[in-house]
């Protein structure tokens, strides 16, 4: 099945998650990112972001992350859903 665009999921502010027919990746605030192939590894085990041979994923992490969000809006006042809070740049 085909799709004009990936899911998206946002877990707290600048945590994000862009998910295709074959790759999820994943980049937090931090700056810190993880790619996995579902069809070689449904279980999220090998992050391809940070192996040996990431190099060769460049061009499907440019892919995946021109869909990040490039406007990072903060919670909604009020939320219930759990916040984390970066202090002291940790």
């Amino acid at each position: 099945m085909s799709r004009p665009w990936p899911a998206i999921t946002t877990h707290n502010q600048g945590n994000h998650s862009v998910r295709s027919l074959r790759w999820r990746y994943i980049r937090y605030a931090n700056g810190q990112a993880e790619l996995y192939d579902l069809r070689q590894d449904p279980n999220e085990w090998r992050n391809l972001a940070r192996s040996r041979d990431s190099t060769r994923y460049r061009t499907i992490i440019r892919d995946h992350a021109r869909w990040l969000p490039q406007t990072d809006a903060p919670p909604v006042a009020g939320s219930a859903a759990r916040l984390l809070v970066n202090k002291n740049g940790q």
